[in-house]
Order: structure tokens, then sequence, then C-alpha cells
């Protein structure tokens, strides 16, 4: 049987286990940000420069949809918290530039 202070001290083990470090959170969002990003320019086709106005905003609205996707996956899922949403978010932006990339490649194939 555990004592009350052993268990508090594994319980507190267990919730750091838990937490992503900040490094990974800050990796994760700016690989989801870069892949939302290649999408908006890839769909100009290098047609406007990389920091126009234009691809930024697909960029926003691309980002946006990514999030609200991942916001509502965590809601929805019981047992899912909100550190979540961010593996959630990098995987959708991943699974957009997967299906625009493959629709790009046949384009100009």
């Amino acid at each position: 049987m555990l004592r009350p202070q052993d268990q508090q001290a594994a319980e507190s083990w267990d919730a750091l286990r838990e937490r992503q470090p900040w490094w990974l959170q800050l990796c994760l969002a700016i690989i989801g940000v870069g892949l939302d990003w290649r999408c908006a320019f890839e769909w100009f086709a290098g047609k406007s420069p990389s920091y126009s106005e234009l691809v930024l905003g697909r960029t926003g609205l691309i980002v946006l949809a990514c999030a609200g996707v991942a916001l509502l996956a965590v809601f929805v899922v019981r047992g899912a918290r909100l550190r979540h949403a961010l593996i959630v978010f990098c995987t959708a932006s991943f699974l957009v530039y997967e299906i625009l990339h493959v629709h790009w490649l046949s384009r100009r194939g």
C-alpha cells in the first residue's frame, strides 16, 4: 500500500510525463503553419510572390480551417485534452498538403 506522500508523488510524476514540452508544441505549430503556407504558395503555382497578400491570406484561411478541425476533434473525442489539438492540427495540415501535392503532381505531369 502506498503512503499518501508516495501516491501524491506518483500522480505528479504522471501529470508531468503527460505534458508536452514547450519546444515540441512550438515545432508542431511551425511545421503545421509551414505546410499550410506551402499549400497556399503552390496553389498559385509560383505566379505570386511567396509573401504576397494573396498567398498569406490563403495561408491564413488554411490555418484557420486546420485549427478548426483540430479544436472540433478535441472537443468531440472523450478524454482528449487541449494539448492534443496541436498534434491534430499538424496532422490535418499534413493531410491537406498530401492531398494537394498529389493534385499538383498530376497536373504538372
